[in-house]
């Protein structure tokens, strides 16, 4: 649904940026889009794609000139205290924590928890990680445990909850540290060469893909680019980047 929205963004960004509509309509078009996705998203119970679907848009309508800097932060501001709220909601139905806690400081359990499982996985993973591939292939459909699963039996023995082991909690657990560097270069290599084709060609469905991977990166600091949907996105940008490169390079591919 989020990669839909945001193809349906790019169309209203390429008809803003050819002149069918102007920029008021094509604002007026996001903020309706997001709205209505955002509604959908809430009665099916899901939590962290509204926050994705919201700083997707955001940079959509960035690097689209539709939105204006104050208005990004703006944006930014928002996702923040969304992240804040929902958070605070789910520790009390949780009985984490109680009714007279702030919200900040729901937040700030939150942070320390995610650190303090990241050191974990990190003492147990050493150089060269302890399951080597186990993990992210877990996230294909049809295996017994899912990622986040196999994290709670790696650090509690409790294979009934999920929990998120941080962008490189993933990566200390399968390949350990020599794993994070190679992973994370090639994450960089994807968002940096993402990055400069978008300002490149202002093409709207580049702006639309970045949009997505870059998001889908800022949400993966805490909960991990452990979803399989999510690793398609990833997949499928690494190999139009790659298409393009090659025929930038004269290696013609299609």
């Amino acid at each position: 649904m989020i990669p839909g929205i945001g193809l349906i963004g790019s169309t209203y960004l390429e008809q803003y940026k050819i002149n069918q509509i102007n920029r008021s309509q094509v604002r007026f078009r996001f903020i309706l889009l997001l709205a209505l996705g955002a509604i959908i998203l809430l009665t099916l119970g899901y939590r962290t794609p509204i926050i994705a679907l919201l700083l997707m848009m955001i940079i959509i309508g960035y690097y689209g000139n539709i939105l204006s800097v104050w208005e990004v932060v703006v944006g930014a501001l928002i996702s923040f205290c969304v992240i804040i709220g929902i958070g605070y909601t789910r520790s009390l139905s949780e009985f984490m924590i109680t009714s007279d806690t702030s919200p900040l400081y729901a937040l700030q359990n939150r942070i320390d928890f995610t650190l303090n499982v990241l050191n974990l996985l990190n003492q147990i993973s050493g150089n060269f990680g302890i399951l080597h591939g186990d993990m992210i292939s877990s996230a294909i459909p049809g295996s017994d445990l899912g990622p986040r699963m196999i994290v709670g039996r790696l650090i509690a023995w409790r294979t009934e909850v999920t929990v998120t082991p941080s962008l490189l909690g993933q990566m200390l657990v399968d390949f350990g540290k020599v794993g994070v560097a190679i992973e994370m270069c090639l994450l960089g290599f994807i968002l940096g060469t993402g990055y400069k084709i978008v300002k490149k060609t202002k093409d709207s469905f580049y702006i639309a893909l970045y949009s997505l991977i870059l998001t889908y990166a800022v949400l993966g600091v805490e909960t991990g680019i452990l979803d399989i949907q999510v690793l398609f996105y990833f997949f499928i940008a690494l190999v139009i980047y790659l298409i393009i490169v090659l025929n930038d390079k004269g290696i013609k591919i299609y």
